[in-house]
C-alpha cells in the first residue's frame, strides 16, 4: 500500500503541470493548480519541530518538501493514521496521505546546525 501511495504522489506531481522545483535555485516551490498550502520556506534549529498546516478538513493531499539544508528533515502527515518519512539533505520528497489533517516537520540536525526547506501542500483529489 505504501508503494502505491508514493507512486500515486509521483504521478500527480508529474501530471500537475509546472514542475515543483521551478522558480529558484534554492528549491523554491511555485503554486500549482491544486495548491492549498504554501509554498513557503522554513528554517528550524536543531531538534526543533514545527506544524506547517493544521485543521485541514480531512482531505486526500500530498506534501512536496525540498530539503535545502545540511541535515535531514522528518516529514509527518497525520489523518486517520500517521505517515513519516526522512528527507535527506539536498533532496526532494513527495508524501501523500488520505484524510490528511495536519503536516509537521522535525529538524534532525545536531548542535548548532539548522534545517532549511521549502514546502507545498496540494490536494490529491
Amino acid at each position: 500500500m505504501r508503494g502505491e501511495i508514493v507512486v500515486l504522489a509521483v504521478a500527480i506531481a508529474l501530471a500537475s503541470g509546472e514542475p515543483a522545483w521551478a522558480g529558484g535555485t534554492k528549491g523554491n516551490l511555485v503554486p500549482g493548480g491544486r495548491t492549498i498550502g504554501g509554498p513557503a520556506e522554513t528554517t528550524l534549529s536543531a531538534g526543533a519541530s514545527e506544524t506547517l498546516a493544521s485543521q485541514i478538513p480531512s482531505i486526500d493531499a500530498c506534501v512536496t518538501l525540498v530539503n535545502t539544508g545540511s541535515a535531514s528533515v522528518d516529514l509527518s502527515l497525520v489523518g486517520g493514521s500517521t505517515g513519516t518519512i526522512s528527507v535527506p539533505t539536498r533532496t526532494t520528497a513527495v508524501l501523500c496521505h488520505a484524510g490528511l489533517q495536519s503536516v509537521s516537520v522535525t529538524c534532525q540536525a545536531a548542535g548548532s546546525e539548522s534545517c532549511a526547506m521549502a514546502w507545498r501542500l496540494d490536494s490529491a483529489g
